[in-house]
């Protein structure tokens, strides 16, 4: 059976410059640490993680990552809830944005601008 989320390059490539072409002065991305997805799917039941989109105080953007049950719910942990240590909060933020930290020989990133 294929995962149903697996693309290839083409495809991936198709998808974001798409996304440029319509959204030319949007992120392009961004870019979360392994250990990120790692704290979160060392969760009791975690078989996912879903990604909010989200906005700081200031107005800027951000993303909310949690981890999911096989069901596809939000894992919340009750406020104040305990955690082994290096385990976090449960809920991850700040992702690295692009720009300005993009890869600028990726084909999914497009052209960068100048420095």
């Amino acid at each position: 059976m294929s995962d149903r989320h697996s693309i290839d390059l083409a495809t991936a490539v198709d998808l974001t410059t798409r996304w440029r072409k319509h959204h030319p002065d949007a992120i392009k991305g961004a870019m979360f640490p392994r250990a990120s997805f790692e704290r979160l799917l060392r969760q009791e039941k975690a078989a996912g993680i879903r990604i909010y989109l989200a906005e700081k105080p200031d107005g800027s953007w951000t993303n909310v990552m949690v981890a999911t049950t096989a069901e596809g719910k939000d894992i919340i942990r009750k406020e104040g809830a305990k955690s082994a240590e290096g385990d976090g909060t449960g809920y991850e933020e700040e992702a690295e944005p692009c720009p300005s930290n993009c890869d600028c020989e990726s084909p999914l990133n497009g052209e960068c601008p100048p420095p």
